[in-house]
């Protein structure tokens, strides 16, 4: 690692987390971190890596930490290769490893959404859901660690990857094979892929939509789908999750209506998971639900749309 006294100005670069950063890998470019006003210093030079207890000072500290705007496309690839490394780093705590995997899982939907109509960004965005599924599998703690950094502000990138957590945790417990969850996890991951086409406007509107924008609203599961139909998808299992987790067991659900005898098995499990979220996450017109009072009105007054089966999962899921 190499500092230097020389100041970059801030608007010349661009702010990552420093959850996604590994002392393993050489890093393909310029590091800075922020001092008071708008300059910040070299924290380490392209081609050197940071070590671990420096990382955990920056991480402790919630340090930004930022890289050249010129150098993001840099930073995105060494993202992708450094993923697994994370997880198999025995130097890290079980909570550093959920803290770092959040963290890239979100850079990389984030990713997907400013850039739907790449096949790469949805195939980055599968392997992220299979580490994370991994991870899941192989540590019974692991999922309520993950739980622990979750963002609870809602953005639609953090939403599918909180969904896609959630979805695998409901498949566990359910006793799914592995390559069923895995499956489950990639539908979870893309299943609001069509909000990229939905009008900002709408989409981030502080309070409730209008009749007319919920009918909008409601076309993010179809495009979906004309997205990745687009993108030669060959899972019916995504297709039918991505089209199908806003249907209801009881019929009143969109966009056709369809009960539970017709709504495909993994859809269930997503709706599940995509409605435990949206009520456990902060929106301009509401505060966020805590988990066990969320559970609680899922349980008592929206069990009769939803999968029981999967709802059961996911409160055993929260039970040490």
């Amino acid at each position: 690692m190499q500092k230097d006294d020389g100041a970059t100005d801030i608007t010349q670069l661009e702010l990552i987390p420093a959850g996604v950063l590994s002392s393993h890998r050489q890093t393909p470019f310029d590091m800075f971190v922020c001092e008071k006003g708008t300059s910040c210093i070299l924290l380490c030079q392209q081609g050197y890596t940071i070590p671990e207890s420096k990382l955990r000072e920056l991480r402790l500290n919630k340090a930004d930490i930022l890289v050249k705007k010129t150098d993001m496309s840099d930073f995105r690839k060494y993202l992708k290769t450094s993923i697994k490394d994370i997880s198999s780093n025995p130097n890290l705590t079980r909570n550093e490893k959920s803290e770092m995997v959040y963290s890239t899982a979100i850079m990389v939907v984030d990713e997907l959404f400013n850039n739907v109509e790449s096949k790469d960004a949805v195939q980055d965005s599968k392997s992220l859901a299979t580490v994370i599924l991994d991870d899941v599998l192989n540590d019974d703690k692991m999922f309520l660690s993950m739980v622990s950094v979750l963002s609870y502000d809602y953005y639609t990138y953090s939403h599918c990857v909180n969904v896609c957590i959630y979805a695998i945790a409901i498949g566990k417990k359910m006793r799914l094979d592995e390559k069923s969850i895995e499956e489950l996890a990639h539908a979870a991951i893309l299943h609001d892929i069509g909000k990229a086409k939905i009008d900002p406007l709408i989409l981030n509107k502080e309070g409730a939509l209008t009749s007319e924008e919920f009918e909008i609203m409601k076309t993010h599961t179809t495009m979906g789908v004309e997205i990745l139909e687009a993108l030669n998808e060959k899972s019916q299992i995504i297709l039918d999750s991505v089209l199908d987790h806003h249907e209801k067991m009881d019929g009143s659900g969109y966009p056709h209506g369809i009960n539970r005898f017709k709504i495909p098995f993994f859809a269930q499990i997503i709706a599940v998971a995509d409605i435990f979220d949206a009520l456990t996450t902060k929106r301009s017109y509401k505060e966020a639900t805590g988990s066990f009072a969320a559970l609680r009105i899922m349980r008592d007054r929206m069990a009769i749309g939803l999968n029981e089966t999967a709802l059961n999962a996911l409160i055993q899921s929260f039970r040490p």
